[in-house]
């Protein structure tokens, strides 16, 4: 079967941006594909079109709505929902083990279409959005950035820049994704140093 990603843009309050990208089959390449979806082009487009609009994109779109509605609900400002941009796309299968990133440099905030709607062992779609807007804030933050990474060592005892920097987004995506979330093992420590933590990411986000 020949594929192609249907590609729609959402505008969702407040101020954020949502691509989704949902592999279907190209009947422009080759219309004799998907027999199940009638016995003609025009019958097939129609019924894809239907599908896709009633169900395949709301289902994201409710994902996406969760995800702000949890960071409105934290303690974390509103201002870095402002001009946010999702990109929801299937991603390659040997780049699952990594299912959301930032891009720094467009500004964008990627994350797997299955991992944002179904969640991962290690955590909820809104925990994965929650750590990749950590990294936003991070890259916003920049003048801050060297303290709040070093506290975030100095609670754990470590020495590595790169990882302290990961622990600090999962504080945020633990922070995001609370206490809505049915599985989290994230942060799997004693109370007070995750306490800790989310206080460092707070402490940051909020710095001028």
């Amino acid at each position: 079967m020949v594929y192609k990603l249907e590609t729609r843009q959402f505008y969702l309050s407040p101020g954020v941006t949502c691509k989704i990208q949902i592999p279907v089959p190209d009947l422009a390449r080759d219309p004799t594909q998907a027999e199940g979806l009638g016995n003609s082009y025009s019958e097939k487009t129609e019924t894809l079109d239907q599908f896709l609009t009633e169900m395949c994109f709301p289902q994201y779109i409710r994902a996406a709505n969760r995800a702000i509605t949890s960071f409105q609900c934290s303690k974390l400002p509103h201002m870095f929902l402002k001009g946010q941009k999702l990109l929801i796309t299937p991603l390659p299968v040997h780049l699952t083990h990594n299912p959301a990133a930032y891009h720094s440099g467009r500004d964008i905030i990627i994350i797997d279409s299955d991992s944002f709607s179904i969640g991962l062992s290690q955590g909820s779609g809104v925990f994965l959005y929650g750590h990749e807007v950590g990294h936003r804030i991070i890259n916003f933050r920049r003048h801050t950035r060297k303290q709040a990474i070093d506290e975030v060592k100095g609670i754990l005892s470590m020495s590595d820049n790169a990882f302290a920097e990961e622990v600090l987004c999962d504080a945020f995506g633990y922070h995001i994704a609370l206490p809505g979330r049915t599985r989290f093992d994230v942060l799997d420590m004693p109370e007070n140093k995750r306490k800790a933590l989310v206080n460092v990411a707070l402490k940051l986000a909020w710095s001028c």
